[in-house]
């Protein structure tokens, strides 16, 4: 991937939208001022005319520079781990796909959204990525809804590995609402990680007599969570590693139209956690191996 390509197009972007932003701050002076000089027609007209700026020049040129620097950010920063990214626009992947995977307890309707979906390849593995919003399928302790936003990652193994499970850590859903949800949706049992250090982080479901990951596997995966402390929720069907992270998003807003872009902003990754997560999924390609926990 070429950086400093990228980096002319986005700041090109930016420059524009700026211009753009700055005359129709000057041109917001003229009203103004029709109005103190109590031309009150020429106010009006002159505001009509800034109006019809900002709505068809101003505000469309500011989202191109947000959607070329999106592009930017996701083409630099995850070039560096995977071939072939590929971003695919503001449409996120099939929440029907998603919801296939009973990864957690989501609520069906609107309330599930999803945005910018991308994808690429790293060693064989199939990356997609996209930016989700949903309600789980249950209220919490005072009845309220729990709403989560944050990035799912899908990887597609390059092996079968035998294997059905899902691991949550405790900080993110309660045991006691997920047990019965894996039982009855997804037809999987309450499934001990001892004596590895992930069962005191992690809770787990999956089919009776599994063998479970491996040490290897559970090890990259207490690192990405020791890493950066964040909760996260991962499902294994076979040859298909779904992982979901709140609070990780590959759209971060909008960028600042002041600053010029730097090479540094673009290749600022809004998933720090892939590099392990990519580590995590090749010890599960793996985890047919006979030392399982």
């Amino acid at each position: 991937m070429d950086v400093s390509t990228l980096l002319q197009e986005v700041e090109a972007k930016r420059q524009n939208a700026w211009r753009s932003y700055l005359f129709c701050g000057l041109m917001g002076i003229a009203p103004v001022a029709m109005f103190l000089l109590q031309k009150t027609s020429a106010a009006l007209v002159l505001s009509a005319l800034w109006i019809f700026y900002y709505l068809l020049l101003t505000r469309p040129d500011r989202k191109k520079y947000a959607a070329a620097f999106l592009r930017g950010n996701l083409l630099a920063s995850l070039s560096s781990l995977l071939e072939g990214v590929a971003y695919h626009g503001k449409t996120g992947l099939p929440r029907e796909e998603l919801l296939a995977e009973k990864l957690l307890p989501i609520r069906e309707g609107n309330s599930f959204m999803t945005f910018h979906c991308t994808s690429g390849t790293s060693r064989r593995l199939e990356v997609t990525l996209s930016d989700v919003s949903f309600q789980l399928d249950a209220p919490d302790e005072k009845g309220r809804p729990q709403f989560f936003s944050g990035c799912w990652v899908q990887i597609k193994l390059d092996r079968p590995t035998g294997l059905r499970l899902r691991l949550v850590t405790a900080d993110l859903a309660a045991p006691s609402l997920l047990t019965p949800w894996f039982g009855e949706k997804a037809g999987l049992s309450p499934l001990s990680l001892e004596p590895h250090r992930a069962a005191r982080v992690f809770t787990a479901w999956g089919e009776k007599n599994s063998p479970g990951l491996t040490q290897s596997a559970l090890g990259h995966l207490m690192d990405l969570r020791e890493k950066k402390d964040l909760p996260l929720a991962m499902g294994l069907e076979e040859d298909h590693l779904a992982v979901f992270f709140p609070r990780r998003f590959l759209s971060a807003g909008e960028p600042s139209l002041r600053a010029p872009v730097t090479e540094a902003a673009l290749l600022r990754s809004p998933l720090p956690e892939l590099e392990e997560l990519l580590k995590t999924a090749v010890a599960c390609a793996r985890a047919a191996a006979p030392e399982s926990v």
